[in-house]
């Protein structure tokens, strides 16, 4: 009988040793239904959060490409005016360059380079009406113009080509007329 009460006493304490690790788990359980159920909550919350950042990122987009295809068809078009114009103010266009004179009695004194690329030419070894020459160019630079009024009037050509244009750039001229210096810009300031 003895031994009938012991092990009931033992039953007993390992049932209420079960029924403690019992009180734990379930309380662990109901903890983590909690938590899973937070974690669904924030989960849902960043879904959504996602799908909406997802829509603004998709209408971004298609208005970034739409204004790309605006900015390209207005280059195209820009492109084109601007080759346009270079057409209207003609194919071929030429400009005079006068090198300073490097002696102190030039045979040929210019006399006066006029508005609209006129140039005036005196020499003084021929008669009055013989001695005048009369030119006109498209532009005519004087003996202080800088490469950068050279080149203000030719980098609407550069731009041409740049467009995909042909475009020639010629420099013609006896030997030590200024044709190198004027085409390679010595000392680099323009």
């Amino acid at each position: 009988m003895r031994l009938i009460q012991c092990h009931r006493t033992c039953i007993g304490k390992c049932t209420c040793d079960q029924q403690k690790l019992f009180e734990i788990h379930k309380k662990e359980l109901l903890d983590l239904k909690a938590l899973k159920l937070k974690l669904k909550v924030e989960f849902e919350e960043m879904q959504s959060q996602f799908q909406s950042f997802f829509n603004d990122l998709g209408s971004q987009v298609q208005e970034m490409s739409a204004n790309a295809l605006e900015y390209h068809r207005v280059v195209e078009e820009n492109r084109k005016l601007y080759n346009m114009v270079q057409d209207l103010k003609g194919n071929i266009r030429v400009y005079c360059r006068i090198r300073p004179s490097f002696r102190a009695s030039a045979k040929n004194i210019m006399d006066s380079v006029g508005e609209n690329g006129s140039l005036l030419i005196l020499d003084p070894s021929k008669t009055v009406k013989d001695g005048r020459k009369h030119f006109q160019f498209n532009e005519v630079f004087g003996p202080t113009a800088s490469q950068d009024e050279v080149f203000k009037y030719t980098q609407p050509l550069i731009r041409s080509v740049m467009d995909g244009y042909n475009v020639c750039i010629f420099a013609y001229g006896q030997t030590g007329s200024g044709k190198t210096h004027t085409m390679w810009s010595f000392g680099w300031n323009i």
